[in-house]
């Protein structure tokens, strides 16, 4: 790291090497971020190679190899829980991978389990599901229920059919965060 020749407000990373080797390797040791830069120079003697990456293994991303939990997905203790007259809504984010595709599928299924305690009078409680700010199915809560627990389909929009090649989640946009939200 050097001071700009003209300009005292910028320094200039100089990277070099006895040979192309080396100057390959430089850049690789710097490309990777395993270089901890410390005084005016560094030497890289040893750049370990990267092992490939999995498909949709990138942290951020919703898993797609196994079923995902909301407890995976919640980024704060107590954020899967609401309570109250009016409780607020629970909201997980969910980051698709942008390209996901999923052929002969007619949904992705939301297995829900949950606990609901029942007001002393009767009312009209439900569960209200969206994604994406879309609202998507609403299930009535009753005490009557033998178990707490509901499956959600939703559905995938396929124009495979009429000659089209793109595939939708209803509600859901692939490569960014999906605000996804239970009221109860």
């Amino acid at each position: 790291m050097i001071n700009h020749p003209q300009n005292p407000y910028v320094k200039l990373l100089v990277v070099f090497g006895r040979d192309d080797k080396d100057l390959l390797q430089a850049a690789k040791g710097i490309a990777q971020g395993n270089i901890l830069f410390r005084g005016e120079s560094v030497v890289v003697n040893e750049v370990k190679p990267l092992l490939p990456r999995k498909p949709y293994d990138a942290p951020n991303w919703v898993r797609t190899d196994r079923p995902v939990t909301f407890g995976e997905l919640k980024t704060y203790e107590e954020q899967l829980q609401s309570s109250g007259l009016e409780p607020a809504a629970i909201n997980v984010s969910l980051n698709l991978p942008p390209d996901l595709y999923l052929m002969r599928s007619t949904g992705i299924d939301m297995d829900i389990n949950y606990r609901y305690t029942m007001p002393p009078v009767k009312d009209s409680s439900r569960m209200d599901i969206s994604l994406n700010n879309q609202f998507l199915q609403s299930f009535n809560l009753s005490s009557k229920q033998e178990a707490n627990r509901l499956l959600l389909r939703i559905p995938v929009l396929q124009g495979l059919l009429d000659g089209k090649t793109d595939v939708s989640i209803r509600g859901a946009e692939t490569g960014r965060d999906q605000p996804a939200a239970v009221r109860l």
